[in-house]
């Protein structure tokens, strides 16, 4: 199974949403067979090329933060294969081994051979001489981890359809697009723009700020309430327009509700990009401003019209 060292990107991207966590997962059992695939114990050897061993332990954590949204049994049965041969620490530590020899003229890789004067960590035993033995424990390991990783990714694909407290049109409409750590941001904009603006009433402020806390606590969760979630967000957006008939100069308050709005809009159509380009925006709070001065000069003028008749 080839494994191409972009994927790795995709893997550890940060602001990505839950859609793609099955596929994350995927990715994971590719490096873990790849790494599995560096070794070979009948030679006493490792090849790697790429240089991706030295990224183990990094790539092994990311996959764990996932596996344990779906499944504790996966996550603590890949937990005690790591820690029974310390793979973190030895796998980089294999990784870093000097002495690969390049061959001329293109700079690429040969076998590492390596020798009981390798030493490697093992719990319970401390620092022990590499071993074609061990070399075939850790080979063995890496490529378990990678059998758990797809079977990880299998729930995390079956948890994705079965989402029941969400409304989808499928083709055209799925908010679970949507990165949670991104719009967590955003809620937490709305929130301190409220305390910031005087012109907000007390009231106004303690019930948005009760809801938006809601918001936030169902975005920790490993499988949200999304239905709720874009229920609040419209809600403050509503709310905070209902304030601007009566107070003035509510522009941040009002357009961090909006855009965080628009965010979940824009990520929750799923219709083709380029397709995207005709969806319109809530409109700031400029644009709805100008448009109800314009509709009362014009609703003025009618008046005057009719008056004169």
């Amino acid at each position: 199974m080839e494994f191409e060292k972009g994927e790795l990107e995709e893997l550890l991207e940060a602001n990505s949403s839950d859609r793609k966590l099955h596929g994350k997962l995927k990715i994971g059992q590719r490096y873990m067979l790849h790494c599995s695939n560096c070794f070979n114990p009948n030679n006493f050897s490792i090849e790697d090329e790429e240089n991706l061993l030295i990224r183990f332990e990094e790539v092994f954590y990311a996959i764990q933060n996932i596996v344990e949204v779906f499944s504790l049994k996966l996550f603590e049965k890949i937990a005690e294969i790591e820690s029974e041969l310390n793979l973190s620490q030895n796998v980089v530590k294999l990784g870093m081994i000097d002495g690969r020899l390049r061959r001329p003229p293109r700079g690429t890789f040969s076998k590492l051979l390596l020798s009981p004067s390798h030493k490697i960590e093992i719990p319970e035993k401390g620092t022990v001489p590499l071993t074609k033995q061990l070399l075939l424990e850790i080979q063995t390991a890496l490529a378990r981890i990678g059998g758990l990783c797809a079977a990880a990714s299998r729930e995390a694909k079956e948890w994705w359809y079965s989402d029941e407290d969400v409304f989808v049109v499928e083709d055209y409409y799925d908010p679970r697009n949507v990165s949670k750590k991104y719009l967590k941001r955003l809620i937490d904009d709305i929130k301190e723009s409220l305390h910031e603006d005087p012109n907000i009433p007390e009231k106004v402020i303690k019930k948005l700020h009760s809801e938006l806390d809601d918001v936030t606590r169902e975005l920790d969760k490993g499988k949200p309430s999304w239905n709720k979630i874009v229920s609040k967000v419209s809600q403050t957006v509503l709310v905070l327009a209902a304030v601007v008939t009566i107070a003035a100069n509510l522009d941040d308050a009002y357009e961090n509700a909006v855009k965080a709005f628009n965010y979940i809009s824009q990520q929750s159509i799923t219709v083709p990009r380029v397709q995207q380009s005709n969806i319109k925006d809530i409109p700031k709070l400029s644009g709805i401003k100008e448009e109800q001065e314009n509709e009362d000069e014009k609703g003025g003028d009618r008046s005057n019209s009719n008056g004169s008749n």
